[in-house]
This record gives C-alpha cells, structure tokens and sequence, in this order.
C-alpha cells in the first residue's frame, strides 16, 4: 500500500483485523521478510524482520524506481483473505459512495522527489535577498 495519509489509515485497521504488525515507511525490500525504514525523523535506517505469514506494508513511492514493462521476475499475485466488515462498517459502507478522483497537475516542481529544497518564506522579500555571498 502506498504510503499515504489513506494509508496510514487503513493499514494499521487492515493489519489488526489480520493479527499481525503493520510496517509503516518501507524504503527497501531485502527479501520476504526483511524490510528498511526510516527512524528518529529519517536521521536513521532500520532494518527488520517481520516473522508474520500475512506481511502488512507502506511503502514510500519514492524510495523505488519504476517497474519496467518487461520486468524478468515478476511478482506472483495472491489473494488477500477476506476480512467480514463489523456491523457499524457495513452501514456507514452503505452511507457512503465514490464519485470521481482527480489527478491535479502542476507546472511547479514536485517536492517530494526533490533531492534539495530552499525555502526562505515571507521575510525574504524578493529574490534579489536570497543571493548568498
């Protein structure tokens, strides 16, 4: 799952109803059931072993490049069990519906591929004051 804020949401919902721990943050995948994320505000990596059988993942969208089309190991699609909605799930389900998603594009950079970000707010004024001598 992709680590979002709707992510963040659901995992820890999905990986509770699974039993098992949610991993949050995932930047490497060393193997099926070693993982690396960020720790103390990214200033450190972990890497960790997750010895459950059903194994419940963020992963930042980031931290991967892009699957070729011609990708020579793919990876092998699995059912997920079926987990019975609760009873207040299955009516607040019925209340609510999808109506449209949008993809916003935008001419400024994105800032969450950046490798470097310079920001100097307000108090800079133009650009002229932000020249470093």
């Amino acid at each position: 799952m992709g680590c979002s804020t709707f992510g963040r949401d659901l995992l820890p919902r999905v990986a509770a109803k699974l039993n098992v721990s949610p991993i949050n943050d995932v930047i490497a995948i060393h193997g099926e059931d070693t993982f690396q994320r960020p720790i103390y505000a990214g200033n450190a990596l972990v890497t960790l072993k997750s010895l459950d059988a059903v194994r419940c993942l963020t992963i930042r969208s980031t931290a991967f490049a892009p699957v070729c089309e011609t990708n020579p190991n793919p990876v092998p699609i699995v059912g997920a069990p079926e987990v019975a909605p609760t009873s207040c799930g299955a009516e607040a389900m019925s209340l609510a519906e999808f109506v449209d998603a949008k993809k916003h594009r935008s001419d400024r950079p994105e800032l969450t591929s950046a490798d470097v970000i310079v920001s100097g707010g307000r108090g800079m004024k133009s650009g002229e004051n932000f020249k470093a001598n």
